[in-house]
This record gives C-alpha cells, sequence and structure tokens, in this order.
C-alpha cells in the first residue's frame, strides 16, 4: 500500500501499548480505507508475484520523510487495515520511532514487537526481516515476510538471496511510479493518521541516537591502521582515513561535505578518494559505489 500520512506533534518520548479495538472500523479514516484499496491493488499484487519464488508472502514498504509525511506501499491491504485501525503502530519502532534504527538488516524475531505479532499470525505472516535504509532527507523501510507455516530455515533461504531482494527493490519503485503519484494527489496536504500517532523522532533524543551511539562505539573498539576488505574476490587494505571517507561516500556525501565532517581539506579527501579507486580498481566513483554494495559494505 502506498500513501502518504501526516503524523502530528506528540510530547511522548517511548513507544505505548496498542490496545487492539475490534470495532474500531467505524473509526478508520474513509479515505485512508480507499488508500490502502488503491495501493494494494491488483497491479500492486502482480508487482510481488516475483517475492513468491523466493517463499515471501508479505511485502510492505515504508518512506518516512523527516518532516513526518510518509509513503506506503503493501501486498497484503487486509493486514495493514487491520493494522492502522487498531493503532497497532504505537507498538512499532520504525513507524513509531523511526530514528530508533540505523540503517541495516533487522531480523523480526530479534526486534521485542511480541504485541504485533501475535496478531501478524492470524494473517500468516511471520519469518521476517526489515531492511532500513537512510539518505538526507528520508528513510526507507523494506518488510519481507514468510508465510508462518514455513519452516523457520525458509528466513535463511531468503536471506541467501539479498541481491535479487534488491533487484526486487529498484523494480518495484520504477513499476510503482504510477500509483505514487496517483495516491500522492489523493493525499495531498491532508492528514490520515490521528496527530497523537506521531513518532517521536522529533522529541526521543534517546531513540534517535541509540543505533549511532552504538555503532561509534563498536567502531572505537576495533580502531586499527589499517582495514582489509574483500572486494571483487580481491583482498584491499584501506587506511584509517581513507575507511573513514568510505563510511561517509557510501552515504552520499560529497568530497567537500566529507572534508567538514573529517576536518580536512577538500584536497586531502579528493587524494583519499583517488588512493580508494586505485586500490579498488575503479576508475569512476561510480563503479566504486557498485563494488561497495556487491561486496555488502553499503
Amino acid at each position: 500500500m502506498l500513501a502518504f500520512v501526516q503524523w502530528g506533534a506528540s510530547t511522548t518520548p517511548t513507544v505505548k501499548l496498542a490496545c487492539v479495538c475490534h470495532n474500531a472500523m467505524d473509526n478508520l479514516n474513509h479515505n485512508l480505507v480507499q488508500i490502502i484499496d488503491l495501493a494494494s491493488s491488483d497491479k500492486i499484487q502482480e508487482l510481488c508475484q516475483p517475492l513468491a519464488l523466493l517463499d515471501i508472502s508479505y511485502f510492505l514498504y515504508i518512506k518516512k520523510f523527516k518532516n513526518g509525511r510518509e509513503l506506503f506501499l503493501t501486498n497484503n491491504g487486509e493486514w495493514e487495515r487491520f493494522f492502522l485501525e487498531n493503532e497497532l503502530y504505537k507498538d512499532d519502532y520504525f513507524r513509531f520511532a523511526p530514528n530508533y534504527y540505523p540503517t541495516g538488516i533487522y531480523l523480526w524475531s530479534a526486534i521485542n514487537c511480541q504485541s504485533i505479532y501475535k496478531y501478524a499470525i492470524d494473517f500468516n505472516i511471520g519469518h521476517g526481516f526489515t531492511m532500513v535504509e537512510r539518505t538526507k532527507h528520508y528513510t526507507e523501510y523494506w518488510h519481507f515476510g514468510a508465510n508462518i507455516h514455513k519452516p523457520s530455515s525458509v528466513l535463511n533461504d531468503i536471506l541467501n538471496n539479498m541481491d535479487l531482494i534488491k533487484r526486487f527493490m529498484g523494480y518495484l519503485k520504477n513499476n510503482a511510479r504510477g500509483t505514487l503519484t496517483e495516491l500522492a494527489a489523493k493525499l495531498h496536504n491532508k492528514n490520515i493518521l490521528p496527530k497523537d500517532a506521531l513518532s517521536p523522532e522529533l522529541t526521543n533524543d534517546t531513540a534517535k541516537n541509540n543505533g549511532r551511539d552504538l555503532r561509534e562505539s563498536f567502531l572505537q573498539m576495533i580502531n586499527t591502521d589499517r582495514y582489509y576488505l574483500m572486494l571483487d574476490g580481491n583482498e584491499n587494505y584501506f587506511t584509517k582515513q581513507e575507511m573513514a571517507c568510505l563510511n561517509h561516500l557510501k552515504n552520499g556525501l560529497t568530497a567537500g561535505e566529507i572534508a567538514s565532517a573529517l576536518d580536512l581539506s577538500k584536497r586531502t579527501v579528493e587524494t583519499h578518494v583517488d588512493n580508494i579507486k586505485i586500490k579498488s580498481n575503479c576508475n569512476k566513483q561510480f563503479q566504486l559505489g557498485y563494488l561497495l554494495a556487491k561486496s555488502g559494505f553499503i
């Protein structure tokens, strides 16, 4: 399901327990019901059919902007309708506290959302994971799940085909553009969810910094003069400064922005980037990006 949603303000910094209201249908915004029907249309179902070859039966895509608006797309409108009308988003850190998770892959079994999972089982949703991808202006959440009646080993099989899943992500975004445009027009400047449904990303500093602090602590503990990466079957070593530049490059920063972040001159950063290209046997920066993605570094 695909839709822009404007969340309202909240002063509550912690995730609240959602109480399921079995008669909540009357309270669900009629426009949102129409949006769900449109966003989980036959076309979206058809676009998601390749996932069945990987035993993926549930899919949800969310694009959340820094101003609180979000866009979402799913192949299971029935579950999304139940999820929203019963306010289960209040137990979902991805929706309610989006800054809690940095870029990465998160197994549902490792996330404390049992209050959601116990209802998802009734919709045959389980054995899943979420990919989080952050940019300067928005964050994308890609949720993939298998039928709950499948053996738990199905998740390993899915993760072993991550290259196919990433190709599907690009395929879906390209072929769902028409649906995106139509939904964006329907939802222009409209508030869909209640104001108390806002994620605390603007107020919850603890959640916002949690992932970043963990990553910084980990990187400090493995601090070394040289780092070895396997790129396209070849082992390459990079200096500490080159790795710092790589980490910013993978987030889309320019040489000038990296220089500012690392307190270096722009020319020094450009030299580091040139050395990285030479070591990686890449003539162009886009080749380097492709190589890093292929290696799993980004």
